[in-house]
């Protein structure tokens, strides 16, 4: 027994000595490669960091600080959610450190979990003077939760803390407007007003309180208070020019943006900014239309050669139908840089929608010998290639490019384009199978379904097929006169006859009666419901809408019917 106990602890002793040792070691290589890490962070070798920190979770796991580092690697890789998995072991492992607190909180807000970003910023508050920063954290965020009871809460904690302040009332004015209480949210931005220089961005926000609940003579005396003297406020300016378009006092508008993009001194980011936002936002678009031609020319005045305001301008009036203006100033983009394939492409859609087919043709070739892997400039040539009815050499273009489209969306299209061409030189087998493969990547695409319904109409195989496909189109836009005329033809095709002369009623009701081929459908629906006579003055009607060659196969049409009879 003796020996056993004296074995055993002399084990024991060893054992704890080695621990010891052990634990020595792991605090050392903790420590090495906390710090390594760090340098490397501060270096901006995230990667490296982010392995050694790693490393150091080998050694400790339940390291607070290690986790937090590796958050905000995560947070800078844009990987939020593995930001998300290491800040909230960070605040597991130390719940008192209020820079894991703030971290946490701030990927809540950023992931929208705005209830949880609370909770993170309310363990912040410790009595102290500090305490005002996070109130005004926890209000916004109650705000955006439209929890306005509550962040007004925290509004009143500042003010009776530090009396009334510009940011605290406004922060109210804003809520009060949020719970539908225009007149307390007017008096809160009235207590705003110090009688200070910089009181012109309260009257500011009274304008806008006024113009939004329409009452433009106040918005005006407001505008006219800040606008002269503060010219170079972007704020103050562009509220007040689209104040002006709203009136639809256009002439004026154009006063304020003209001397605001021509003379102003308004920084270039944030007028450049202005109008890219206005090109994104189909809304903001529509609001300043009316001078969005005009500040472009302008600044296009002012900086002939810069290729931003070039390629601005470009835009503008791309997206305003101003096709030539935009092609003009795309030449000289392109002559300046011949690499920017952007603007090798833009040309392509404008000259495509002047219906320049030629000219899509000659910058299609210039493009494609420049940016031979690019799929765009293979299928705008091909799509005019294929409107000039030569449709093999859209079909040479179309099997040349399509190895480059890599993304679904330009897939459809290629797929398409290349069954109609198919289609239109009788090779009706693989027709079928580009539409198949388009609908395998969109199922649901309208005018993929109306072109393969119509083309197994027109000959006459797998009605109810096109019938199904047509149908969805017909449901999903019934207004639309060509899935409208689509299905009425099927149905015609398939011998329901009194249903087909419903839905092309429908087609010329919504834009149809001045289509050639919808009119000669109609003639055609007509005929077979024993009406000879009418359909003859349909498709003399058709005739007076249709191309050289649509009235040559309507006479023809006519003159075989005559022959019959």
């Amino acid at each position: 027994m003796g020996v056993l106990f004296t074995t055993g602890n002399a084990f024991t002793q060893e054992n704890r000595g080695m621990v010891i040792q052990g634990e020595k070691a792991k605090d050392t290589g903790y420590l090495f490669a906390f710090t390594e890490a760090t340098k490397m962070y501060l270096f901006g070798d995230y990667a490296g960091a982010a392995s050694l920190y790693t490393e150091c979770l080998k050694f400790k796991p339940n390291s607070a600080a290690a986790n937090y580092q590796l958050a905000e690697i995560y947070l800078k890789a844009g990987d939020i959610k593995k930001a998300k998995q290491f800040s909230i072991e960070a605040n597991h492992y130390d719940s008192t450190n209020k820079w894991y607190t703030l971290q946490i909180a701030g990927i809540y807000e950023a992931l929208s979990k705005r209830d949880s970003a609370v909770i993170m910023y309310k363990r912040l508050l410790d009595g102290s003077g500090k305490d005002i920063m996070v109130y005004y954290q926890i209000a916004s965020l109650l705000e955006r939760e439209k929890n306005y009871e509550q962040a007004l809460e925290y509004l009143d904690k500042i003010e009776k803390e530090i009396g009334p302040s510009r940011e605290t009332l406004i922060g109210k004015s804003r809520i009060y407007e949020g719970m539908g209480m225009s007149k307390e949210a007017l008096y809160q931005l009235k207590r705003a007003v110090t009688g200070k220089e910089d009181d012109y961005v309260v009257y500011g926000m009274m304008a806008e309180h006024f113009r939004m609940h329409g009452k433009a003579d106040s918005a005006e005396y407001y505008y006219k208070r800040v606008y002269h003297d503060h010219l170079d406020d972007a704020n103050v300016v562009f509220s007040y020019g689209e104040f002006l378009l709203a009136q639809d006092r256009i002439d004026e508008a154009r006063k304020v943006y003209v001397n605001a993009y021509g003379g102003s001194k308004i920084d270039n980011g944030i007028k450049f900014r202005y109008l890219y936002n206005a090109l994104q936002d189909e809304g903001q678009f529509k609001k300043v239309r009316p001078v969005l031609d005009t500040v472009v020319a302008v600044l296009l005045k002012k900086s002939p050669e810069n290729l931003n305001v070039m390629s601005l301008y470009s835009d503008v009036n791309y997206r305003m139908g101003n096709y030539k203006a935009s092609g003009d100033v795309l030449r000289k983009i392109i002559i300046k840089d011949e690499t920017n394939y952007k603007a090798w492409e833009q040309m392509l859609f404008c000259q495509s929608a002047m219906d320049q087919k030629d000219s899509v043709i000659m910058y299609g070739r210039k493009a494609i010998d420049k940016f031979d892997k690019r799929p765009l400039p293979y299928l705008i040539m091909a799509s005019a290639y294929y409107l000039k009815e030569e449709y093999n050499n859209a079909l040479s273009l179309l099997k040349s490019g399509e190895e480059y489209a890599d993304a679904e969306p330009i897939k459809v299209e290629f797929y398409s384009l290349l069954a109609e061409c198919y289609g239109k030189i009788e090779n009706q087998k693989l027709s079928d199978q580009y539409y198949e493969n388009a609908l395998k990547l969109d199922s649901i695409n309208p005018g993929i379904l109306n072109n393969y319904a119509y083309s197994l109409a027109v000959r006459g195989e797998s009605l109810e097929k096109a019938k199904m496909m047509s149908g969805y189109t017909v449901y999903n836009e019934p207004e639309n006169s060509t899935y409208l005329d689509t299905y009425a033809w099927v149905l015609f095709k398939n011998n329901e006859v009194r249903k087909a002369f419903t839905y092309i009623k429908r087609a010329l009701k919504n834009g149809g009666d001045k289509n050639a081929e919808i009119l000669e459908h109609y003639g055609d629906i007509v005929l077979k419901m024993g009406k000879m006579n009418k359909a003859v003055k349909i498709w003399e009607e058709a005739i007076r809408y249709g191309d050289e060659k649509a009235r040559k196969a309507l006479e023809e049409k006519m003159e075989g019917l005559n022959r019959k009879h």
